[in-house]
């Protein structure tokens, strides 16, 4: 079962996050470990209240680990640490999960195999990233979690309303077509900006071309020897798999004069000069060869049953209709 959420009434970064937590709760994550920024829980979820401040908010220093059931064999585990406020963060992610360290009220704990998402720094000094800051009450969200059932992809969108501007994206996203030896079939991505993300909307980093600094993040050869946390680019494949960027001119399709969904792909080849190799067909992700507002809607198998992100990106919906 797919939980789809949209709320346009969270006026503040820490309703925002609280709301993805419970949703990914929703879809079977726990909450192992945490703290309020005031007090430190080492079993469970110490952020219970839905506030900008106080015990069981989210307050400076709050931090909590998200972790999904077992799958494949594997769980994956995700810590988001707070600084001066909730729009100010640090993420790490890890397969062997965080209970390692000397986690306290104001540290996260570490694990062996963790990856810097965003932010950077230690533990015992964080630096954080400003996302979600100047959401002044006008942001959309929009959030998905999976079950075990679609191996718990998700996304968190934060949008401008009426507007191609692009405000926020964390999103763990499942590929198909991946190699049968690849045990990390997802793509992670997590930014936020007050214009187009580079990566998905601004199309000067496509696959197989780019090195860009900007592109999500992914496993190559998770397990195998020359493992690798690294970014991989995306884009549609053109001829001879050359790389090919969807722009407006892309046009509707000539048969129903509908815009037409393209397929998104990651790899990695071209200009890049280590890891290479192709990783999979996003599963909820598409291009659209027509620009749209973010937050427009769109119709392909049921009504509104897509959502566009920035001009060109498009995530699956449940049909909901938001404002825009």
């Amino acid at each position: 079962m797919t939980y789809y959420s949209y709320n346009d009434t969270d006026s503040t970064v820490q309703s925002l996050w609280f709301n993805f937590k419970a949703k990914m709760k929703l879809a079977g994550w726990t909450v192992p470990s945490s703290s309020d920024g005031t007090t430190y829980n080492a079993s469970g979820d110490q952020i219970t209240v839905n506030a900008t401040s106080g015990a069981g908010a989210i307050n400076t220093s709050s931090w909590f680990i998200l972790t999904h059931p077992t799958l494949d064999t594997y769980q994956r585990h995700i810590c988001i640490q707070f600084g001066a406020g909730a729009n100010q963060i640090r993420v790490k992610l890890s397969w062997s999960g965080f209970s390692a360290g000397t986690p306290g009220i104001a540290r996260v704990p570490s694990a062996a195999d963790e990856q810097i998402l965003i932010g950077s720094g230690t533990d015992a000094s964080p630096t954080y990233t400003s996302v979600l800051s100047s959401i002044a009450g006008n942001i959309n969200a929009f959030m998905m979690c999976g079950d075990v059932t679609e191996k718990y992809h998700f996304y968190f969108l934060g949008t401008f309303p009426g507007s191609n501007l692009n405000q926020f994206i964390f999103t763990m996203e499942r590929l198909t077509d991946t190699h049968p030896l690849d045990i990390d079939p997802y793509i992670y991505f997590l930014n936020g900006s007050t214009s187009n993300l580079s990566g998905f909307d601004t199309y000067t980093s496509c696959i197989l071309t780019s090195s860009g600094a900007s592109q999500p993040f992914a496993w190559y050869k998770k397990g195998l020897a020359g493992a690798t946390f690294t970014r991989y680019s995306t884009g549609m494949l053109g001829a001879n798999a050359t790389s090919n960027a969807p722009a407006a001119n892309l046009g509707t399709n000539p048969y129903d004069k509908k815009a037409s969904l393209i397929p998104m792909y990651f790899g990695r080849g071209g200009s890049w000069t280590t890891q290479l190799g192709w990783k999979g067909t996003a599963v909820n992700m598409y291009f659209s060869g027509l620009a749209r507002n973010t937050g427009a809607v769109l119709s392909k198998n049921t009504t509104n049953d897509y959502i566009y992100f920035g001009p060109f990106t498009v995530f699956k919906w449940d049909g909901s209709n938001p404002k825009i």
